[in-house]
């Protein structure tokens, strides 16, 4: 039993080249999921039709079929293909080295693209909702929601606290997602503080658990995890990282920064500044800035 579902169809892209050869290895490509206002799980097929020297994955959106000009021909094939979540697999974080002032650092490297302004190194956050009761306390055994995960547009790992009060009778995780708190009408604050939360795989850690809390949340309805590396500004350090003047990385340099936790300036997130050195430059001859 997949539940409800509207009469309405979807779009599903499958790539083609030329007239009838499917591209071996391509996944088919779209642009709704449970979740969003016009998802179906009944597909209706759309023919892309793509380059002979187009290699399987390189499109992975809607967006990439249209910027690239690709032509899209609508067909009567339907097809009946539910969406589920899949799981990623959990991740061991390890530490990084690096150099501070020529003494060692060590610190954790996150995948997750990290939106900033533009032509400015601050950081764009992501809204974070943490429940309160109308006195000013947290609801003891609620987990903060979210409204975007890692590959959603709007995500960021840094998040701004959006204080929703709700009334004394509320039990914890009743509400579960953003849409919920809206249904509710529950007042929305906007605090001026932000925490540095990436979220990861479920069952991921670190390699130094003390590091950070590892903290169950909610997104739409559903589990989700992060670690929770306390407040952080929306403004980035520099950290520096060595070229060659072709273009390749030192190998076996660690990266420089100036500032670490404690002091004014320090940022966990980082804007990356190329420091182009000769051919001869051995790896970590430089251990500052």
């Amino acid at each position: 039993d997949f539940g409800l579902n509207p009469v309405e169809t979807a779009p599903i892209y499958v790539l083609f080249y030329g007239d009838d050869t499917p591209v071996p290895g391509q996944r088919n490509i779209i642009d709704d999921i449970p979740g969003d206002a016009d998802y179906s799980a009944f597909w209706r097929v759309h023919k892309v039709t793509v380059p002979d020297d187009y290699v399987a994955n390189t499109a992975r959106s809607l967006d990439d079929i249209t910027t690239a000009g690709y032509t899209i021909t609508p067909t009567s094939i339907l097809v009946n293909c539910p969406v589920v979540r899949t799981e990623d697999a959990p991740e061991m974080f390890d530490l990084t080295s690096g150099w501070y002032q020529h003494g060692n650092v060590e610190y954790y490297s996150f995948s997750n693209p990290i939106p900033t302004t533009e032509g400015g190194p601050t950081v764009v956050p992501a809204p974070i909702y943490v429940l309160f009761y109308g006195d000013g306390t947290a609801v003891p055994g609620q987990h903060n929601i979210i409204d975007v995960v890692p590959g959603d547009p709007g995500y960021s790992d840094l998040w701004q606290v959006h204080k929703v009060t709700v009334p004394d009778d509320y039990m914890a995780d009743t509400v579960r997602s953003y849409a919920q708190i809206v249904d509710a009408g529950y007042p929305i604050d906007v605090l001026d503080v932000f925490v540095n939360c990436p979220v990861v795989p479920e069952g991921s850690s670190l390699s130094d658990p003390s590091d950070a809390p590892y903290v169950q949340g909610w997104y739409q309805g559903q589990t989700v995890f992060y670690f929770d590396f306390g407040m952080n500004p929306t403004t980035t350090a520099p950290i520096y990282v060595l070229f060659y003047g072709d273009g390749t990385p030192v190998p076996g340099q660690d990266n420089i920064v100036d500032t670490v936790p404690g002091q004014p300036d320090y940022s966990a997130f980082w804007q990356v500044h190329q420091v182009t050195v000769p051919d001869d430059y051995v790896a970590n001859s430089a251990t500052s800035l």
